[in-house]
């Protein structure tokens, strides 16, 4: 399930960058998994367990602050490490680099686009990357459609069929027929609903 459109990830030294990030990025509206803003939550936790569900589970983008203490830090790697594997699962970008110096990320091919917070601002980026999500949840929206309308064709095809059968032949077996597909089209209905299917 998605809560945050974008993860934060960064090294505890680099944590006044982040906050600029991450403010300007809230002022766009965008939902923001910052570590400070869930310390009540996050107390007591198995962290290891819960930040790699967060990542893998619960956003739709993974920003690292690549900096020289990011590469150096284990939990900043062990959240791009997880990031990785998502990325890989998935064949498509989820993870948006965001450098503070020219340090090279263990694993981050060198031709991936990356954003730098020393030649654009932090509201500069933040703009970049709801353009980037906006990107994403069309495509999104554009296959939902598509996977809703061939359920429908599917469906009228066999409801054409059921009917075919039923007024062919008057055994008892097909008496049961326009519930079963009454309830299959609920089915479809909320189907369409889970996939925000804008028609």
């Amino acid at each position: 399930m998605i809560i945050f459109d974008i993860f934060v990830s960064f090294a505890g030294n680099d944590r006044d960058n982040a906050k600029q990030v991450v403010s300007a990025l809230k002022k766009k509206g965008l939902k923001v998994f910052y570590d400070y803003d869930h310390r009540a939550d996050l107390l007591g936790k198995d962290l290891l367990q819960h930040f790699y569900k967060l990542i893998i589970e619960n956003s739709l983008f993974f920003a690292p602050l690549i900096s020289c203490s990011y590469i150096e830090g284990k939990w900043p790697l062990f959240e791009l490490g997880v990031a990785q594997a998502k990325e890989f699962d998935v064949g498509a970008e989820f993870i948006l680099p965001i450098k503070l110096d020219d340090s090279a990320a263990p694993a981050l091919p060198s031709t991936k686009g990356y954003l730098d917070l020393r030649k654009l601002s932090s509201t500069r980026i933040a703009t970049i990357i709801c353009k980037k999500l906006e990107i994403k949840k069309n495509v999104t929206n554009f296959n939902n459609e598509h996977l809703y309308s061939s359920i429908m064709h599917s469906f009228e095809f066999l409801q054409n069929r059921f009917f075919l059968l039923s007024r062919l032949s008057k055994a008892a077996e097909f008496a049961h027929l326009p519930a079963l597909i009454s309830t299959f089209k609920d089915t479809i209905g909320g189907m369409k609903n889970k996939l925000n299917v804008s028609y």
